[in-house]
């Protein structure tokens, strides 16, 4: 029994992403508790800016189940439809980048960009609050950018180094904006889809989450990440300039604001943590 939390969000814990009565490791489940966990995840996104800024823009219904496995720190998004939910024109399957089936290697299809309802299997939790973990509303905030991204025709595979594709590009960037609002300049980033540990020696060490350091500043690399944030802004022009439009006090980390301040003068300077990258070997 699905229950709505807002307009366009379900959440239904009788049933996991993969059909499943129950989570596999869950001695007993009680739906009503997931689902009431799901809600105040959802409610700690939306009271963020950046997080409720994503949630206005789901275009389509919506519904989250518990993953299929408790004991996994996974959570997934997937499309209802397949070919609406993608970039009108674009394939969607880049099987020269990624695994795919015989069937996707002989037909990788084409995006409409009609907007498709999507699922997500996400179980609160999977994701507890402690040192060294992603907590559970970033994870449902990462998510919701997919979701979202599905939801209007815009969901993007092209491959991205070290993010994997363009859709992880889009939807690391918010979440670290996201992140940056409630922590402020001591938050540390997300630098990419992988997931390595910090150098022992680095001096911007890992606190909650479990990737690397940010580094954000002009450089050959940050001309891909700018390039990549071009692209994002040209399929989502409104979303991206309300974010772009956010104060320091509210999100201190904005790579839109950066880019457009470095493009005006020249330099990052008096930016922040986030202005000139920190010189580290990685």
């Amino acid at each position: 029994m699905t229950r709505a939390l807002n307009n366009h969000i379900e959440v239904d814990g009788s049933e996991t992403f993969g059909g499943r009565d129950r989570p596999q490791g869950a001695a007993s489940w009680d739906a009503a508790q997931y689902e009431e966990a799901v809600a105040r995840t959802l409610a700690r996104v939306s009271s963020n800016p950046v997080g409720s800024l994503v949630v206005a823009y789901i275009a389509r219904p919506v519904v989250i189940v518990p993953w299929d496995q408790l004991s996994e720190q996974v959570a997934y998004t997937s499309p209802d439809q397949g070919n609406p939910g993608f970039v009108p024109g674009e394939p969607m399957w880049w099987c020269r980048h990624e695994s795919c089936t015989p069937a996707q290697r002989a037909n990788p299809g084409s995006g409409t960009g009609a907007g498709t309802s999507v699922l997500i299997g996400f179980t609160p939790q999977s994701w507890p609050r402690a040192s060294g973990r992603i907590p559970a509303d970033e994870v449902l905030c990462h998510e919701l950018v997919h979701a979202m991204q599905y939801t209007r025709g815009l969901m993007s595979r092209r491959p991205a180094p070290l993010y994997d594709d363009f859709s992880e590009f889009c939807a690391i960037t918010v979440t670290n904006m996201y992140r940056s609002h409630f922590y402020g300049n001591r938050a540390t980033l997300r630098l990419h889809h992988r997931r390595y540990q910090s150098l022992p020696s680095d001096p911007f060490p890992v606190r909650d989450a479990p990737d690397h350091v940010y580094t954000f500043g002009p450089s050959a690399w940050n001309a891909m990440e700018w390039r990549m944030l071009d692209r994002f802004r040209k399929l989502q022009f409104t979303f991206t300039e309300a974010l772009h439009s956010m104060s320091p006090s509210m999100c201190p980390h904005n790579p839109f604001r950066d880019q457009a301040a470095e493009r005006a003068t020249g330099s990052l300077r008096g930016l922040g943590q986030w202005g000139p990258p920190r010189n580290m070997r990685r």
